[in-house]
């Protein structure tokens, strides 16, 4: 009796950690001026078919438009600071093109490891340009667990860290000088 019900929880914790890990593929491009502080972002999003979901972005980003087949969704809630919009579930995988735009907050060089710990925050600068997961600075389907593949367009010498394993890079760290 209680090998069948180990069964039926494995069973139930798969399918329920099966939706949860479902692939939810990101294609995003964002061209970042740290002069300006501007973020321009567009991404598609193929959402898997049969998932309602809910797709959200920092409200600091305005412009935010989501089209699916070429139709814009309806204008999104806020909610806690972010914009939520809702797609109902389709027999269909469907791409979501995402347009979106915004200021970033300005670097401050002066913090140390353990004042950055807290920063929620996407920030950009001459020395370099931050965007953490928590800031939502990229359009995501929310209660998901997805990977994403990112181009991210910084000037000449400038550096920006974002959440993830780095797979392709065409910058080059030069080597340093011996002493």
């Amino acid at each position: 009796m209680s090998i069948a019900r180990a069964l039926a929880a494995a069973a139930f914790w798969c399918a329920t950690c099966c939706e949860v890990l479902a692939a939810t593929a990101y294609d995003i491009a964002v061209r970042i001026d740290p002069a300006t502080r501007e973020l321009n972002g567009t991404a598609t999003i193929t959402v898997p078919r049969g998932l309602a979901a809910e797709v959200t972005l920092a409200q600091r980003f305005t412009g935010g438009r989501i089209a699916v087949a070429g139709a814009t969704l309806a204008a999104p809630r806020v909610v806690q600071g972010l914009s939520v919009w809702r797609l109902e579930a389709a027999d269909a995988e469907r791409r979501l093109e995402v347009h979106w735009h915004g200021k970033l907050d300005a670097l401050d060089a002066t913090l140390d490891h353990r004042e950055t710990l807290g920063a929620a925050a996407p920030v950009t600068g001459s020395d370099g340009t931050f965007l953490p997961a928590a800031s939502a600075w990229y359009p995501r389907v929310r209660g998901r667990m997805d990977g994403y593949r990112l181009t991210l367009d910084l000037p000449a010498g400038q550096r920006g860290l974002v959440p993830g394993r780095v797979v392709d890079s065409n910058f080059r760290i030069p080597p340093r000088a011996s002493t």
